[in-house]
């Protein structure tokens, strides 16, 4: 016989899972309708969203993990357009330097290259990461960094959106979306 109370939680259940699944294709239909597709930042789950046209590689060496989104190139170096985004977890193990201080050591040293300081962004949270920014030109290049640290691995993300300074207002709200990536979770390796 039929449990009647079974009956609302099954469907609470189903509702639920119908939901999830149509606002996924939902968020998937609209990244490609705006001239984008969600990328996978395999291996550790996380995603981006990448203009559909624009090339793609991962590379991953040990600990450390690239991937490099360009508009021309195949997805390699060097390319006029792009974003290149690095992870690297338990970055204290490998440095010796904690994550806030391995960034700031980052800033330093790019500001030294930089033509021009266009923007430094103050420390702000942001879940499991404080996140910073610093926006430059270093000779003919446009640059913005986008800096984190924190998390449950010790892990460093430095973002990097990149193109002519000629060309930065034409690609600059692409960048702002390619912004928006997800890193869900570094595998364990170690600690």
């Amino acid at each position: 016989m039929l449990n009647i109370r079974v009956i609302p939680r099954f469907l609470a259940v189903f509702l639920f899972c119908a939901t999830a699944a149509y606002a996924q294709e939902g968020m998937q239909k609209k990244a490609a309708e705006n001239g984008f597709v969600i990328s996978p930042l395999d291996p550790i789950g996380g995603k981006i969203k990448r203009p559909h046209d624009w090339h793609y590689r991962e590379n991953h060496i040990g600990t450390s993990y690239s991937w490099t989104f360009a508009r021309e190139n195949g997805g390699g170096e060097p390319y006029t357009t792009g974003v290149r985004i690095q992870a690297f977890p338990y970055v204290k193990k490998s440095t010796g330097e904690g994550g806030k201080e391995f960034i700031y050591s980052f800033i330093i040293e790019k500001r030294k290259m930089a033509t021009r300081v266009l923007k430094i962004c103050p420390d702000w949270k942001d879940g499991a990461f404080t996140r910073t920014c610093l926006e430059t030109e270093e000779g003919p290049k446009h640059y913005l960094y986008s800096l984190a640290w924190g998390g449950n691995k010790d892990m460093v993300i430095i973002s990097i959106a990149s193109t002519d300074k000629n060309l930065w207002s034409q690609y600059e709200a692409m960048f702002e979306t390619m912004g928006k990536f997800e890193i869900s979770d570094i595998p364990s390796r170690g600690k």
